[in-house]
């Protein structure tokens, strides 16, 4: 898959979102790095909360974390979060496979049946 390397996270200092590109200071603290400019052409570095910082899929604006609804042609909507380990982005299905759910592969081909409906930082409500 061949896609554009961009990271998301929320601030630290005021819970935003961001996005940009991830990086460690020298400190080992996770940032962003957007593209602002500062004096002298520096990009201006963020510091985030860990736990947030998601890589864009590059399907559809799908970042790991993602909590998504998607309805496969065969079953009733599921929702899933969106899990990228690089080389294979796919739909991880809550609840068990008594109901039929089962993890759901990503392609461009499958994407217009999925809707974010958040994210597992701010709605970890959404997987219960």
């Amino acid at each position: 898959m061949n896609r554009e390397i961009k990271f998301r996270g929320k601030r630290k200092d005021n819970g935003e979102w961001i996005y940009g590109y991830y990086a460690k200071d020298y400190k080992n603290s996770l940032i962003i790095v957007i593209g602002e400019k500062a004096l002298y052409n520096l990009h201006i570095p963020h510091q985030v909360i860990p736990e947030s910082v998601g890589q864009y899929t590059g399907l559809k604006e799908l970042y790991g974390g993602d909590i998504v609804k998607y309805i496969d042609e065969s079953r009733t909507p599921q929702v899933g979060w969106v899990v990228d380990l690089g080389w294979k982005v796919y739909i991880q299905a809550v609840g068990g496979d008594e109901e039929g759910n089962q993890d759901l592969e990503l392609h461009p081909y499958n994407c217009d049946n999925v809707e974010i409906i958040g994210n597992t930082i701010e709605n970890k409500e959404l997987l219960k």
